[in-house]
């Protein structure tokens, strides 16, 4: 209702239009077509008050829509093989708070795992592979998909912005002057060092690159899979 509505339906012209113009085809059977055009004008009745143009309803549609989990979502239909508990078929959304995993059926997120938990990830042509913490411990995701260079890409620049924001925040509380110590103060650490000590600037050490490189960037063409070569017939470390 909330998005029929921050949509502006001109209630008059809902009769005269098809329904599945504004209802999702998935929910167009949860009641009766008269059902749904009561519901819908009851709604707008009750909340057109708030809604004074077209402006202020993209404005209101936008509020009320980025507060989902999937705001800002890529999604990827995808077959996992490594995992038990979740089903086969999976609906895989990557966005700026991690790669979150969904049953499609259900809707229902089963796991969402955020960027400074990802430690490794590849891709070819067939597949995508994500190692999830510790390297030796920890869990890994390979999927069947013929987008796994998509969802590689996505990953590299999610990352890569994540790394270029901590390395900035160090830099600047390097910058900041140190206080002044009374005489009763132990001698103070030098900047450097209590820059280096913060917990809230330091990069996670599975998301440093190795000595002499530097995050990849991806890069090809959009429009066409690619396999890393390193890694065209088998899962690699990153």
């Amino acid at each position: 209702y909330e998005y029929l509505l921050a949509c502006g339906v001109l209630v008059h012209g809902l009769y005269s239009a098809k329904l599945n113009t504004y209802v999702p085809q998935d929910l167009l059977r949860a009641q009766s077509p008269d059902a749904w055009k009561r519901a819908i004008i009851t709604c707008y009745n009750k909340q057109s008050a708030n809604i004074k143009g077209p402006l202020e309803a993209k404005i209101a549609f936008l509020k009320y829509v980025s507060r989902w989990p999937t705001f800002g979502s890529a999604f990827f239909d995808v077959k996992q093989t490594t995992e038990p508990k979740f089903p086969e078929s999976l609906l895989i959304a990557i966005n700026r708070s991690g790669v979150n995993l969904i049953n499609p059926q259900t809707k229902e997120f089963l796991a969402t795992h955020p960027f400074t938990k990802i430690s490794n990830w590849s891709s070819g042509n067939t597949y995508f592979h994500m190692t999830i913490g510790n390297l030796v411990r920890g869990s890994k995701l390979l999927c069947e998909t013929t987008l796994g260079y998509k969802m590689d890409d996505l990953l590299t620049s999610y990352i890569s912005q994540l790394l270029t924001s901590l390395s900035k925040q160090k830099q600047e509380l390097a910058q900041q002057p140190a206080a002044k110590p009374s005489s009763s103060q132990a001698a103070p650490r030098s900047p450097s060092k209590a820059a280096s000590s913060s917990s809230v600037t330091s990069v996670p050490s599975r998301l440093k690159p190795s000595a002499g490189s530097s995050p990849r960037v991806a890069s090809g063409s959009p429009g066409r899979p690619r396999a890393n070569s390193r890694n065209a017939g088998r899962p690699s470390r990153r």
